[in-house]
């Protein structure tokens, strides 16, 4: 059994780590494994230094204000990896269709109201054709 460890705000998408002892199944254990894997750091984990996509990273980088394809692109990149790593290790198990990854989508990037950050719609999809959009 899983347990929650993130939270999704209802009205906004937005998402924040948050530990509970609620357990979480289905398209809500889907969301959280695609969160995870976004927010892991590759190296950080002895056992599987490549897992992670370290979405975070992308903080430090110099993107062109003019020019949003290239923030695109990386983090596109980066929810290919994760897509791709979330369907490797789902291969073998015995999981339900809605806790088994379809497909991960970029929906739309949009800045902050300061113009200081800018938020990413992602369309998580399982296998049983349940969507849920996040805000990273």
């Amino acid at each position: 059994m899983d347990i929650q460890v993130i939270e999704i705000d209802a009205e906004t998408g937005k998402v924040s780590f948050k530990l509970s002892a609620k357990p979480v199944t289905g398209i809500k254990k889907l969301v959280q494994a695609v969160i995870l894997s976004l927010f892991n750091t590759p190296g950080k984990d002895v056992l599987n230094p490549e897992w992670g996509s370290g979405i975070q990273d992308m903080v430090s980088m110099n993107f062109s204000e003019d020019d949003a394809s290239e923030i695109t692109a990386e983090l596109t990149r980066k929810l290919r990896k994760t897509e791709g790593e979330i369907q490797k290790r789902q291969i073998g198990l015995s999981l339900p269709a809605g806790e088994r990854l379809k497909e991960l989508r970029l929906m739309g990037l949009r800045p902050s109201s300061e113009n200081t950050e800018i938020f990413a719609t992602v369309r998580i999809i399982s296998d049983l054709g349940q969507q849920t959009d996040i805000v990273v």
